[in-house]
C-alpha cells in the first residue's frame, strides 16, 4: 500500500506552463482523499514553491532546495542549511569575474545578476498573488548582499554554452565545501 508520494515541481507536477494541470490536481486530491501523504521535493526556494504550496494545501512537510530546507505545512522551518558567508562570497566571486547571471535566495527576496531567465521568472511572478510574490532585487555590490542576508541557494544563470564549462570547472574546485547540481535548462 503506498503511504506517501513525493513529486518534484518542474517537469514532473507543473506542466510546460508552470502550472499545476487539473489532472494532476485531481490525482492529487484523490492520493489524499485516500489517505496518502503528499510531500513537494523541489530544488526550488521557498518563495517559488510558496503559490504550489498554497493550491494544494497540504498537511505534510515540504523539501526544497535539494533537500536544505524542510519546513512544516505551516511553513515553519524543521531544518535548514544555510551556506556560509565564505562560501557564498567565494562563489560569487567566481562568477563575476567571468560576468556571469546569478540569483541568491533567501525567505523572500532573490538577489540578481540580470539574464533573460531571470527576466522570465519576474514575469511569471506577476502571475503569483502579491503576498506570495517573490520580490527581486538587482545586486549593484555583491559583498555587502551577502554580508547583510542568508542564503540557502546560489543559481548560476549562464547563457553562454562556451562559457558554462569554464565556470563550471572553476566552481568544481568548491564542491568540497557544498554540492554543485545542474537544473533543468526549460525555463
Amino acid at each position: 500500500m503506498i503511504k506517501l508520494i513525493a513529486i518534484d515541481l518542474d517537469g514532473t507536477l507543473l506542466n510546460k506552463n508552470i502550472e499545476i494541470s487539473k489532472e494532476n490536481l485531481d490525482a492529487i486530491n484523490e492520493a489524499k482523499d485516500k489517505g496518502i501523504h503528499i510531500v513537494i521535493a523541489t530544488g526550488r526556494p521557498l518563495l517559488f514553491t510558496k503559490p504550489y504550496m498554497k493550491s494544494l494545501n497540504l498537511k505534510t512537510p515540504y523539501i526544497m532546495y535539494n533537500g536544505g530546507m524542510i519546513m512544516a505545512s505551516d511553513l515553519e522551518v524543521i531544518e535548514s542549511a544555510s551556506l556560509t558567508k565564505k562560501q557564498v562570497l567565494d562563489t560569487v566571486s567566481i562568477l563575476e569575474e567571468h560576468n556571469t547571471s546569478y540569483m541568491l535566495y533567501t525567505d523572500d527576496t532573490v538577489y540578481y545578476k540580470p539574464s533573460k531567465r531571470i527576466e522570465f521568472l519576474k514575469k511569471m511572478s506577476l502571475h503569483v498573488e502579491e503576498s506570495l510574490r517573490a520580490k527581486f532585487q538587482l545586486v549593484t555590490d555583491y559583498e555587502a548582499v551577502i554580508e547583510e542576508n542568508d542564503f540557502n541557494k546560489v543559481l548560476v544563470v549562464e547563457e553562454d554554452l562556451e562559457l558554462y564549462p569554464v565556470v563550471y570547472k572553476r566552481l568544481s574546485k568548491l564542491k568540497d565545501e557544498f554540492d554543485i547540481l545542474m537544473s533543468s535548462s526549460s525555463i
